[in-house]
């Protein structure tokens, strides 16, 4: 029960306790070198274009091979350079690196004292069609202080006070009760949130999978370096202009998935202590860990 994180207030109990971790296969990377094309524009006028740059290649790969066909073979891939770069297919000029993505994410965190926002979250399960959806609102504030507050499929409350972690089920007129020191530390949303996590030590930093690319955010896809009980990979979503997360796809080692949409964030508005306790309705069963 200590491994209990935000996707079991949608999928509970079938989800709690995950404790091992299928091997990480990393995957094939392909890598293309574009030393000429470096060479080439450092030599050139700084006005000279890509087809410009390309006839110079060209001339340089005619004065050096005695053999025509290689030529021609050339010629064809840095055309498909030159389709890939006009349609978008390579990354922009200025376009930040997943590492220096991760960077500016801790960054933003660390110096960020409270984040208020609202969330839909949607969980998945492998080979079921059936997903849950949930959707409330969220308060993470330094140092060890959390709320969130369920109000669709059904009202759940999970809260911290920085001494005990609450979680409120109103369905099962249950609430169960735990230490927050060891909840915290393995609760991902948190650590993100808080700035108490190291991203840059903790996780693997790669880029996004392709289908996830939307070209109105920065995205990361994080693999944790040490084995998680609950996570197996991370994928980040985050505002170009303010490096807040925007979205945050959980996937454990079942391959269960749990989609959180953040909206209306705002940060920095401190909220009293009494916010983040919660008193049960007379009559739940309190359950404590």
């Amino acid at each position: 029960m200590n491994n209990l994180n935000i996707s079991h207030l949608i999928f509970r109990p079938s989800l709690i306790a995950l404790q091992s971790r299928n091997p990480h296969r990393s995957p094939a990377t392909l890598a293309v070198s574009f030393n000429q094309i470096d060479q080439v524009s450092a030599d050139s006028e700084p006005d000279l274009n890509l087809s410009a740059i390309i006839f110079k290649l060209f001339m340089l790969q005619s004065q050096n091979s005695a053999n025509r066909q290689a030529m021609i073979k050339n010629l064809f891939y840095l055309l498909i350079i030159t389709t890939l770069l006009l349609s978008g297919g390579l990354v922009h000029a200025g376009e930040l690196s997943p590492l220096e993505i991760a960077r500016k994410l801790q960054k933003t965190y660390e110096q960020t004292t409270s984040i208020v926002a609202d969330f839909k979250q949607t969980s998945s399960i492998p080979m079921s069609r059936r997903q849950r959806k949930g959707s409330g609102s969220l308060v993470i504030q330094k140092p060890g202080l959390m709320r969130w507050d369920y109000r669709t499929p059904e009202k759940q409350v999970l809260v911290s006070d920085g001494t005990t972690i609450s979680m409120y089920f109103a369905e099962n007129k249950q609430m169960i009760v735990m230490p927050a020191k060891d909840y915290l530390k393995s609760d991902i949303t948190y650590a993100f949130f808080s700035g108490t996590g190291d991203i840059l030590r903790d996780f693997e930093i790669l880029p996004p999978e392709k289908t996830d690319l939307d070209p109105h955010f920065h995205q990361i896809k994080l693999i944790p370096r040490k084995n998680h009980p609950q996570v197996d990979s991370l994928t980040v979503r985050v505002d170009r202009e303010s490096f807040l997360i925007k979205r945050l796809v959980i996937v454990d080692h079942f391959d269960s998935v749990t989609d959180l949409l953040f909206v209306n964030l705002k940060i920095n508005e401190h909220k009293p202590a009494s916010f983040f306790s919660f008193t049960p309705p007379p009559g739940t069963e309190i359950i404590r860990q």
